[in-house]
């Protein structure tokens, strides 16, 4: 895979946040960054308080870790295929 940037990690987000939408929850992922490594929180529907959920970590690795969390929610909220 190529090098992964803000807008790869962005859309991982987005197709997360409107699985949570539609299926009514009331809590959205945001991937922030600090210390040059990106990192994700979840927030309420204000956008407050924030919790981490991920750890800091390079933009492919945190990628690939959006990745399986999306393929999780999947299988909670879907259930298995």
């Amino acid at each position: 895979m190529s090098r992964v940037t803000k807008e790869d990690l962005a859309q991982v987000e987005n197709v997360i946040n409107s699985k949570l939408e539609r299926n009514g929850y009331k809590v959205r992922v945001v991937v922030q960054y600090a210390y040059g490594r990106p990192r994700v929180h979840w927030t309420d529907e204000l956008g407050y308080p924030s919790r981490d959920l991920s750890p800091r970590l390079p933009s492919g690795e945190l990628y690939r870790w959006l990745c399986a969390f999306d393929a999780g929610l999947s299988l909670g909220i879907d259930g298995p295929a």
